[in-house]
């Protein structure tokens, strides 16, 4: 769970539970190395005053202040005491035919080094597409509280993460996925999905101290598509993965006819396998838990006139 800074600065809660916008501390005795190792005392006790007293000195802490720039003479404003830079994570872009169509959009890692925390706004054309999820991927302590989508109906969800320790991801590795169902047809992810700071200031801290101020969604170029009439063969990640129960794999065929889907197990085997006839265009077959012999991780495989493609999913206890 984040913590309730993180979920402050999304605005997930409206304040933080048992605290306060300040804390007065005692100057004297110092503070630990560690605040949090033992209770301190918010007061200094006097009784009785008899003389003028000196030395009863407090320590102001704002709370949430974790980079000491709280100013109490003046109001913070986004994007203050920043150095330049920008940051970036990586989509795969996509032109989806269909309405109705679910799609993954899985958001990849790129120059993630040294990374203790980000926060933005995630936008989104709310007229040609429906927020449906977020599926965590391999970023560490990244939940669903690390979003705020109270105003996924208007095309905005807050996005904040941190860690105490540096974290390092190679290029390309997944750290979450979106899913979103299209409202319109001829869908181009790259005109209708983009970051700003709508919602909560862009904001990245690095190893060493270092902000950007920042954070942009890139956009690469799909490769392997073959397209007829606007409809591209592509087959989508299953919605939900990992999943319980039951999931959707979707697909989209160039033109009608016969399609294929396989599963088989870590090992290679086939267990599961559907063939039919399907429509110009974007498809679904929905997979039960107790189709599958256990759990585990799975490859699913279509195949069609128009080519072949392969997923992982993956099935819980």
């Amino acid at each position: 769970m984040p913590s309730n800074i993180l979920q402050l600065a999304l605005g997930n809660i409206a304040s933080v539970p048992g605290n306060t916008s300040w804390r007065f501390i005692p100057a004297s005795p110092a503070l630990p190395s560690n605040p949090f190792s033992m209770p301190f005392n918010e007061f200094i006790g006097v009784n009785p005053v008899t003389m003028n007293m000196s030395g009863l000195d407090f320590i102001a802490i704002k709370t949430g202040d974790v980079d000491s720039t709280a100013n109490p003479a003046m109001k913070q404003l986004p994007g203050t005491n920043q150095t330049s830079g920008i940051f970036e994570f990586t989509v795969e872009d996509e032109l989806v035919a269909q309405s109705g169509s679910l799609i993954a959009i899985p958001v990849e890692a790129r120059n993630f080094n040294g990374v203790h925390t980000f926060q933005f706004t995630i936008d989104f054309d709310e007229n040609q597409m429906e927020y449906v999820e977020m599926v965590p991927g391999e970023l560490a302590n990244l939940t669903a509280g690390n979003f705020n989508t109270t105003l996924a109906g208007k095309g905005k969800i807050a996005t904040g993460w941190m860690n105490l320790d540096a974290q390092y991801e190679n290029d390309g590795t997944e750290l979450f996925t979106l899913y979103f169902r299209t409202k319109t047809n001829n869908v181009q992810l790259s005109n209708v999905l983009g970051a700003s700071q709508s919602l909560v200031p862009m904001e990245v801290v690095l190893a060493g101290d270092k902000k950007l101020n920042l954070v942009d969604i890139v956009f690469e170029k799909t490769t392997n598509t073959f397209e007829t009439d606007g409809f591209a063969f592509e087959l989508k990640q299953n919605v939900p993965n990992p999943f319980r129960g039951e999931t959707i794999i979707g697909f989209t065929l160039p033109e009608a006819g016969e399609a294929q889907i396989s599963i088989m197990d870590a090992s290679g085997k086939l267990v599961y396998n559907v063939k039919g006839q399907f429509v110009q265009g974007y498809n679904e077959v929905k997979i039960r838990e107790n189709e599958l012999p256990g759990t585990g991780v799975f490859l699913y495989r279509l195949d069609s006139d128009a080519g072949s493609s392969v997923r992982k999913m993956v099935l819980f206890e």
